[in-house]
């Protein structure tokens, strides 16, 4: 029977003094715990093992003798007890084989309540055993260990977090000094490139890289190096390879060597990124996490406001422009009245400088309302500072330019706003020029009214006209050797002609027709107005031509020209109510130099006798809509008509006037330097040229008998209809050939002008006369090109017969060459 096995003698005290030597703090815990391995073995142990293992990541193994075999090769299930003691917290003891030969002890290192490793104790020499005393010895050693081990873990977590809190305190400045760089930056492209470094730098990475994936400065990518500063580069054909989650992900995160941090907009996604890199061996730390989202946060705002800068920005431009290209003056004052801001029409408006050259509010030359508009705009500014609306209130009379204006104005108050007063926004507007075109219209309306009257009552004086003045020829033919009788066929045909230009002048009174200048003779028309001109003056005024037949012609339309005459001749006469003279003169003149171009001129000077202008009437008498008449007898157009005449003709027009002497209206036209159309020599009409059938269509039975019986006595063969629809049937139903077709053209139902169209689409060859008193020749384009000719109500039997004989011999002589 072997020997019981002894305990180790004085093995408690022996172990627990060479702890205390060795684990005292001098060296780091692998250093103690090697010396404290070393002093227990070989004096008191065979083998001894300290193995630590914390989960802060520290763990350390000593194990004495240093040569020998690992314990857990000796001691059988080593692994499984020390499991046990670290989940138990408690000491084990055992004879690890069957013969005796190893005596185990494995205790738990503690560092409080905390088990963060294990004690192994061996003893192998036969009859040595370690007992309880020895278990309490090794328990104690593990506490000794596991507060010294506690003990080093709270100075290094002291350290680390003083490393810690200084590293994040410099990474917030680094932050903060982010921020303010980019504060005021206005442009995404400048933000990027200042975020680049700066996150470098809060890292201390070896590279920075900030991408723009959306936005006005998309795409773009600036990079930060260690060393190398940073640099824009092409996002296309960049040299750094970005991590996956670049662009894409939400939230900061690790991605290998790289921590990216999104760069969002206000509604929650993506548009670039912050990604920064360090050498494999420096990991990034959940602060730094944190950091990179505060730090994409500033960089996202930065955005943000660059973006909301640049839409303000945008706004304020369009809104500069909208205001300052408005057609209305716009003009912002204080709740005093005092100007502060104006734009351009206002500036042109009232003759102000441009805002931008404004002196401030107080200086001797600080704009002003005018007078008159100042008065009635304080009550205005009254009632909307009260907090009432104020819309197109009318400010009569205003000088500006020297002329009067009507104007509109309307005002808003701007309510208070960061510390400001309220201001006042006034709205002005021109409306002259309006209301002048509404009061023309007004009278064009009327005009036309009057010229449709015309119109209708032209055409049929024209066509009693054609009968008297076709009759007095036919008479004058058949009187033969008797001069009387053909003195008297003159007569009536002179005095027709007469009648026939009276009736013109008439219709031009009421006509409304785009203007059309042309080359004529002034002389000419007034000669012509002449008989016109007496029944407007009336008996009691004496009308005195002086014309000049040397004048040039001039060019300008001739109704807008008639019309002028009338109107200065009607304000003669009605400034002469007791009577007087009206002078017109004509004739040429010279200018060398002056507001016109030098060159010739035509001088047109019309004075009369009357009660003449006083100063005021004087300078306002060319405004639109000013009239010293009754409401019933003057719109005030006639001379503002006047002088848009002359001006668009490259003229001018001056007036003169003295109160109880008489008014003269001084007229220059540019001489025309051409031959007036109607003054080209012609040629004699054309005798008839043979035979011909010729179809007449005309709804007077007097008219159409008269054509006829002219037709048949030069040798024609007449086909005679009264109406458009007639004369059709009867074309269709004549199986020989149609020469020419004469036809009024304002009949009841189909026009002439209809039926010439419709009757050459069924007969090319046939030629058409159309006639009327009251249309122009712009008829016959109804007609095929070179085969029409127009012919004016009244017209002689002569008249009409060298037109056919005219147009038939050119058609004739055409078709045979």
């Amino acid at each position: 029977m072997a020997p019981a096995p002894t305990p180790v003698p004085s093995f408690g005290s022996d172990v627990r003094a060479a702890a205390v030597v060795a684990l005292a703090p001098a060296g780091e815990t692998s250093v103690r715990l090697r010396r404290l391995v070393d002093a227990l073995v070989p004096t008191l142990l065979d083998g001894s093992e300290i193995r630590l293992v914390d989960a802060s990541g520290l763990d350390h193994v000593a194990t004495a003798p240093r040569d020998a075999p690992d314990l857990t090769l000796r001691v059988a299930d080593l692994e499984e007890v020390r499991a046990r003691v670290l989940a138990s917290a408690r000491r084990e003891v055992w004879r690890a084989d069957q013969d005796g030969a190893t005596s185990c002890v494995v205790a738990c290192v503690l560092d409080g309540d905390d088990a963060i490793g294990t004690i192994t104790c061996v003893v192998t020499t036969p009859g040595r055993v370690l007992d309880a005393d020895a278990a309490d010895a090794v328990a104690d050693v593990g506490r000794l260990v596991g507060t010294s081990v506690g003990r080093e873990l709270l100075q290094r977590r002291a350290r680390d977090a003083a490393r810690r809190s200084q590293r994040l305190a410099s990474q917030l400045h680094q932050l903060i000094a982010a921020s303010i760089a980019v504060a005021g930056i206005q442009r995404e492209r400048d933000v990027v490139a200042a975020i680049a470094p700066r996150a470098r730098s809060v890292f201390d990475a070896d590279e920075a890289v900030v991408t723009l994936d959306r936005g006005p400065g998309a795409p773009l990518q600036v990079a930060a190096r260690r060393g190398d500063g940073s640099r824009l580069s092409d996002p296309e054909g960049a040299d750094v390879a970005l991590p996956s989650s670049a662009g894409v992900s939400t939230v900061a995160l690790r991605d290998g060597d790289w921590l990216v941090a999104p760069l969002l907009e206000q509604r929650g996604a993506t548009r670039g990124s912050i990604c920064v890199r360090r050498s494999p061996e420096v990991t990034f730390s959940d602060d730094d996490v944190e950091v990179a989202s505060l730090l994409a946060q500033t960089a996202s705002s930065a955005l943000d406001a660059t973006e909301m800068h640049q839409t303000i920005q945008r706004s304020e431009e369009r809104l500069r422009v909208l205001v300052d290209t408005a057609p209305i003056g716009i003009v912002e004052t204080d709740l005093d009245g005092g100007i502060e801001w104006w734009n351009r029409a206002a500036a042109d408006l009232f003759g102000w400088p441009a805002a931008d050259l404004r002196v401030e509010h107080g200086d001797a030359a600080s704009p002003a309302f005018p007078d008159a508009a100042r008065v009635p705009l304080r009550a205005l500014w009254a009632a909307a500072a009260s907090g009432e609306t104020v819309s197109a209130h009318d400010l009569s009379g205003v000088e500006l330019g020297g002329r009067r204006r009507e104007l509109a104005a309307s005002v808003a108050l701007v309510s208070p706003a960061h510390g400001r007063r309220g201001s006042l926004l006034t709205v002005v507007e021109d409306v002259t020029d309006h209301r002048q075109l509404m009061e023309e219209l007004r009278h064009a309306q009327r005009m036309d009214v009057i010229g449709q009257l015309s119109s209708s009552v032209a055409h049929d004086f024209n066509n009693l006209l054609t009968l008297i003045a076709g009759y007095a020829e036919l008479l004058k033919l058949e009187a033969g050797d008797d001069g009387r009788a053909a003195q008297l066929a003159r007569d009536i045909q002179t005095t027709t002609t007469r009648a026939s230009t009276l009736t013109g002048k008439l219709l031009t009174m009421g006509r409304t027709k785009l203007p059309a200048p042309a080359v004529f003779s002034p002389v000419a028309s007034v000669r012509e107005l002449s008989e016109v001109l007496d029944r407007i003056l009336g008996a009691e005024v004496a009308l005195t031509l002086s014309l000049d037949a040397t004048t040039p012609a001039i060019r300008a339309d001739v109704d807008q020209f008639e019309q002028m005459v009338m109107n200065l001749a009607t304000n003669a006469r009605d400034a002469m109510d007791d009577g007087g003279e009206l002078r017109i003169a004509i004739g040429p003149t010279t200018l060398a130099a002056g507001a016109l171009e030098p060159g010739d001129y035509v001088r047109i000077e019309i004075a009369d006798t009357g009660a003449g202008m006083d100063e005021e009437t004087l300078r306002r008498c060319f405004e639109p809509l000013f009239t010293t008449k009754g409401p019933s007898k003057g719109t005030g157009l006639g001379l503002p008509a006047a002088r848009r005449v002359v001006v668009e003709s490259g003229g001018s027009i001056e007036v003169h006037s003295e109160r109880g002497v008489g008014t003269t209206f001084e007229i220059l036209f540019p001489a025309a330097g051409e031959v007036p159309a109607d003054a080209a020599p012609t040629a004699a009409p054309a005798a008839p040229v043979g035979a011909a059938t010729i179809l007449l269509a005309e709804d007077e039975a007097g008219i159409r008998e008269l054509l006829a019986r002219i037709l048949r006595h030069n040798g024609f063969e007449v086909l005679e209809t009264e109406s458009g629809e007639q004369a059709l049937d009867v074309a269709r139903a004549f199986e020989g050939s149609i020469d020419l077709l004469v036809s009024d053209v304002v009949m009841l139902g189909m026009s002439g002008g209809e039926l010439a169209a419709t009757l050459q689409a069924e007969r090319p060859d046939v030629l058409v006369v159309l006639v009327s008193g009251n249309v122009d020749s712009a008829v016959v384009e109804s007609v095929a090109e070179g085969t029409g000719v127009f012919l004016a109500k009244p017209f002689k039997p002569s008249e009409l017969i060298g037109v056919i004989a005219e147009l038939l011999g050119r058609h004739r002589a055409t078709t045979t060459s």
